[in-house]
């Protein structure tokens, strides 16, 4: 084989750009001969909107003749994830790789200087081996594929071929500095999966149907409910603070009154911050969809409210579910130690001394959204928390009461006393709330 030659779908050789426009569809491979060695570059068939390759490259430029117009071809095609790189040696698959990012370097330009794989670099074993892959936050390519022996040899040091190199390189996975001082590998990794991306889809796609998840009923109830309180409902004219103040005067409040809280307060408070409206007031999306006073994506809602409660007036110490459609509280069976222990961890949370009278804990029925959306469900449900936090800041401070989110909670707390899997109903957040050390009472206002 000699020069550089392109396959269309068909087989047929082209020599030219116009003759890649002319072709209908993407085009199935290129291949890379002379002394690039085994290196193919395959063009995908699969990608989501066919490459218009009339303008990546004047048409009338042939590639036999001017070979830095095919690399210019070839970088735009990278830039778009058009492409994708496989390495062979005597029918031996070596590796493959996909670039996803605009910072992606063909490897025909890299260098074959040897250099460890980056500290970032994450090596996993896909649910069908042989074979791992390669990703790391800072790539701007994936290895989709490596041989076992290739990996062996990388991760031991030992020599590699100088494609294995080149590849590697220029999908940014080689190197030792360190990476951004700001930033960890974890949570690098979680925001970009959580983006927009050429190399997989993100979003509403209903992929979760495909890997067999259910789509769940709004506001599961726990299974160990022991009673059911009603809540009260509030009077339409017992507002009388502006918004305007509201915001102006919410503040994180940590240090807390021995005094109870009023149970008709806790109930005002639940009423305007998670309840689920009346149906035949709003227009209701079709089930298992339902609208709340706070907003969520694609109308899931699937943030659940458990509140741990130590002093509120008529209530017996406990856990406790809020369930948003009845406006009740559901008493949960829980260990009487729960509500000790997770005072304490919002002690140490807030570097507070004074017990709060009420920690919520938030979490997130996971099936739910990934139902629904690809690669982005637990930044979701996170963002979810954060509206409903300043949901909880607004409403508390309306009612004259003491607000405070917590930045982390006990991991193994909530699932120990509740039994709930933490897979599938992860904590998300915690808050805290009581009346303010320095008044007597709450405001009745809302």
């Amino acid at each position: 084989m000699t020069g550089l030659q392109i396959l269309r779908n068909d087989g047929a050789t082209v020599t030219s750009v116009e003759e890649l426009v002319e072709a209908h569809g993407p085009t199935t491979g290129l291949a890379l001969p002379g002394d690039y060695g085994r290196c193919a570059i395959q063009l995908w068939d699969t990608i989501a909107t066919p490459v218009n390759l009339a303008t990546v490259a004047p048409a009338s430029t042939g590639l036999d003749k001017d070979a830095h117009v095919f690399a210019a071809v070839l970088d735009r095609l990278n830039r778009i994830a058009a492409v994708r790189y496989r390495i062979e040696h005597e029918g031996e698959l070596l590796m493959e790789a996909t670039p996803f990012d605009q910072h992606f370097i063909s490897p025909l330009t890299c260098s074959t200087d040897p250099e460890p794989l980056h500290p970032w670099a994450q090596i996993a074993m896909p649910r069908t081996p042989p074979g791992c892959t390669i990703d790391s936050p800072l790539a701007a390519g994936r290895v989709t594929y490596a041989a076992p022996r290739i990996v062996s040899s990388l991760v031991s040091g030992e020599t590699v071929h100088d494609d294995v190199i080149r590849l590697l390189r220029s999908c940014g996975l080689l190197g030792s500095e360190a990476g951004p001082k700001a930033w960890t590998r974890d949570e690098l990794a979680v925001h970009r999966h959580s983006r927009w991306g050429l190399d997989r889809p993100v979003g509403g796609t209903y992929a979760g149907r495909d890997r067999g998840l259910r789509e769940s009923a709004v506001e599961r109830k726990p299974h160990t409910i022991t009673e059911t309180i009603p809540l009260e409902v509030p009077s339409p004219d017992e507002s009388t603070r502006t918004f305007v103040d509201v915001v102006e005067q919410r503040r994180s409040i940590r240090t807390f009154a021995s005094t109870p809280i009023p149970f008709g307060v806790l109930s005002r408070f639940l009423y305007y911050s998670l309840r689920f409206p009346d149906d035949s007031s709003t227009t209701v999306p079709a089930p298992p969809l339902a609208p709340r006073v706070v907003p969520g994506g694609g109308c899931l809602h699937e943030i659940r409210c458990y509140l741990w409660i130590d002093a509120v007036d008529g209530l017996e110490p406990g856990l406790y579910f809020y369930d948003g459609h009845e406006h009740a509280l559901l008493h949960l069976n829980a260990p009487p130690y729960g509500v000790r222990s997770m005072q304490q961890a919002a002690r140490r949370a807030s570097a507070t001394t004074t017990p709060p009278p009420i920690v919520i804990s938030l979490t997130g029925d996971i099936e739910r959204v990934a139902y629904k959306y690809e690669s982005m469900a637990y930044p979701l449900m996170l963002k979810h928390v954060g509206v409903i936090v300043q949901q909880f800041y607004l409403v508390a401070t309306a009612l004259g009461l003491g607000p405070c989110a917590l930045g982390a909670g006990p991991g193994h707390l909530f699932p120990d006393v509740t039994g709930i899997d933490p897979m599938a109903e992860p904590v998300l957040g915690e808050f805290m709330l009581g009346i303010p050390a320095e008044h007597a009472s709450p405001s009745p206002a809302v």
